[in-house]
Order: C-alpha cells, then structure tokens, then sequence
C-alpha cells in the first residue's frame, strides 16, 4: 500500500510640593454654588483629592494651595467645580493643580492673565480642556511599542516591548508633539509595569536599558531593578536625564501556558513612571508622567485541521491485494506558526482484514499556500525535513 501526504526625585509627594506657579481665574458663578460642602485643596491630606479614598466628592473646592487630583475615572468622575483663592494684585502665588486619570465633569473658569498652570495627565478629561489650553502644560509620556509588524504573540514564544523615555506629549490634543525627547531635565525617574495588570498572563524574562542613539550618552542606564511577583520596577535615582536625551527600556516577556491565555483573547501592557523637573523655574517632584500604553496583542497559537483522502478510483472498495493511495491534508487554520508537529496514522487491522502486514510508503510531502495547490516548497526530504516510522502489528502504527 502507498500513503502520500502533504501538510501544509528627591523632594516630598506632589501634592506636598512648594508653592509654586500660579494662575486660573476665578470659576464663574462659583460664589453662589458654596455649601456645607464646600472645601480647600488645603483640608486634603498632602493636597492630594483622591476619589480611591473620597469617594463622594465636595461640590467645590478651592484651589488655595499646590493641589493634586486623581482617580477619578468614567466609572465615577469629579463633578466638583474649583476656584482659586490667590487673585493677581492681592498676591503673586500661583498653583499647579494636577489632573491624574480623572474625568472632571464640573467647572473651572481661566483667565488668560492669570498664570496658574494645570497637569493632565493619563486619560484625564475635562471641559475645561478648551478653555484653559493656555495654561496646560505639555508633559513627559512613554512612547511604548509592540515588537514592529506584530499583532499577535504565541504562547511560550518570548517577545519584547520597548520603552522609549521621554517623548513630550500636548494634553490638549492629546498627541505626541516631540518624539525626539523632552525640552525639560529629569530626573528621580521611577518606571513601574504591572505584568499582572494585563488581562493575559505574562511573565518576565529579561531587560536592557540603553541610551537612545543621538543623546548625549551612550551605553548601559545605571538602575536598580525589582520583580516582586510580576511587578516591576526601574529606578534611575539620581540619574539626571539633559533635554533631548532619550534613553531605551526593552522588555522581554513570555505569555504562560495556562488557562487563562486563551488564543484569540487580546491584551494590553501599561508602563507608568513619576519623576522630577522644573516648571517655571520651580522644582516639583514626583510628577506622574503620561503612561506608556501597547496596542492591543492577539494571543494566537497554531489550529492544525486535518483532511484524509483515499483512492477516488475505486471507489468505496478495496480489494484485496490492491494499492490505495491515500493524502493526509494538514492545515494551519490558527494565528501563529506550528512546528514539532507528529502526525499518526493508525493503520487499519481486523478478523476480516487490514493494511497491517505491508509498510506504507510515503510517496511526495510538500508545504502549499492555504489554497492547498500552490507550492511553497520543494518535496520535502525525509531525513532532512522529516522522520518517518511504521510499527507493525499489533500497533499498526505510521508516524511522521
């Protein structure tokens, strides 16, 4: 019988920072909005507003003091409208209010003379955003990229993100305005990545970090590094980083083989940091800096479809002492290459008859395009590209 087949910072937090610039009018129509719930950025522990530990915010707060405000997002946004307490001719403070991974739905009313500067940062939201353009501050972000021409990573295959630090992002528009670095110096950069925060289950394997070709340095990035069950932390410390330097974290991680990597599922990394730098002559640190956020990946993996054939001339018989060719089709339905593969062929043998007695022999194997006639390959030769071995009775077994 034949058988042929084919297969196919240094200083305290940022709330707690110095004062410092200032500007922002007054909000409008705020004085007659005062109640009993009416607050200071001051009442706020560090003048930090966070709605993970505020979780029904005041009505209004004013901005008398560096403010910060984070976490509120969609699921639960700040209504609160702000005001501000320092006014030009009674007194030169200005403030810096920080918006981190807020969605603010409330009112706050700018004035093009006042000098008050607002941070946003990291999917934060307002409707202030158009009125107040001229005093948001472009801010450092990290430019974070799949593997290039990658859309999907298989399980058990290492791949590697990198880490562009810092590119100049514009809130307002919410684009990259200079990929080419930061006009500001950093420093006290900490750099964290949750890998359990992902939605799939990664796991690390290694990194490098590295100055950008064209900074003022070449080489290795002094850090510390920890990995504490997946989180892991980059901390530069001291390392000033000079305007228009850049340097390069590539991270090399694998997706587990466990049920929850589910091929076809997708997932998305995060890389968030905090560092220092000035702002109008004033030192702040830390401040959040604008995360690092992947295109979605596809968790892909190999789907082998197989289809048998037998003689087309003879019929639904075969008689005995006759030669049948049969075509074993193997295709590769999934999203990512399969390779190791076996395939066995379990010979027929019974009381009225069989293929067990005869070795078969393998006539042509070949790899096509997934029309199944287009050659993409030479034959393939056994030895070299496959094995080949036949168990007879009682096994009857052939594998390739």
């Amino acid at each position: 019988m034949i058988r042929s087949g084919r297969d196919n910072a240094r200083k305290s937090g940022a709330g707690a920072v110095a004062s410092v610039l200032l500007a922002l009018a007054c909000v409008l129509g705020l004085a007659s909005e005062a109640s009993a719930q009416a607050s200071s950025c001051s009442d706020f522990p560090n003048g930090v507003i966070d709605g993970n530990v505020v979780p029904s915010p005041p009505s209004s707060v004013e901005i008398d003091r560096n403010c910060t405000i984070i976490n509120w997002p969609a699921s639960n946004p700040l209504s609160t409208n702000f005001n501000f307490f320092t006014q030009p001719g009674q007194t030169n403070v200005r403030y810096l209010v920080i918006f981190d991974n807020v969605v603010h739905t409330g009112n706050m009313s700018c004035n093009a003379t006042h000098e008050h500067k607002i941070w946003f940062t990291n999917g934060s939201s307002s409707k202030i955003k158009s009125g107040c353009q001229n005093l948001l501050i472009p801010v450092e972000k990290i430019d974070k990229q799949n593997p290039a021409g990658t859309t999907t990573a298989a399980i058990g295959v290492p791949f590697t993100y990198t880490l562009t630090i810092p590119v100049l992002f514009d809130p307002a528009t919410d684009t990259v305005i200079n990929t080419q670095g930061s006009v500001n110096r950093l420093h006290s950069i900490v750099v964290t990545d949750d890998l359990n925060a992902t939605g799939a289950d990664l796991s690390y394997v290694s990194h490098a970090v590295t100055w950008l070709a064209g900074s003022s340095q070449s080489g290795p990035v002094p850090h510390s590094f920890t990995n504490v069950g997946g989180f892991l932390t980059w901390d530069f410390g001291t390392l000033e980083i000079p305007a228009g330097d850049q340097f390069v974290i590539d991270l090399t991680v694998v997706l587990d083989a466990t049920p929850a990597n589910v091929p076809g599922s997708q997932f998305v990394n995060t890389s968030k940091w905090s560092f220092g730098r000035l702002i109008d002559g004033e030192f702040f640190e830390p401040l959040p800096g604008e995360n690092g956020i992947t295109d979605p990946l596809t968790i892909a993996a190999p789907d082998l479809v197989m289809t048998k054939t037998g003689p087309t001339t003879l019929g639904l018989t075969l008689n005995l002492g006759e030669v049948g060719d049969f075509s074993l089709d193997l295709q590769n339905a999934g999203l990512s290459d399969a390779w190791d593969t076996t395939i066995v062929d379990v010979m027929p043998d019974g009381a009225t008859g069989g293929m067990c007695d005869l070795s078969p022999t393998v006539v042509n194997v070949q790899v096509f395009e997934s029309d199944g006639t287009t050659p993409v390959s030479a034959p393939l030769v056994e030895g070299v590209d496959y094995s080949f071995a036949y168990t007879a009775a009682p096994t009857c077994e052939m594998t390739l």
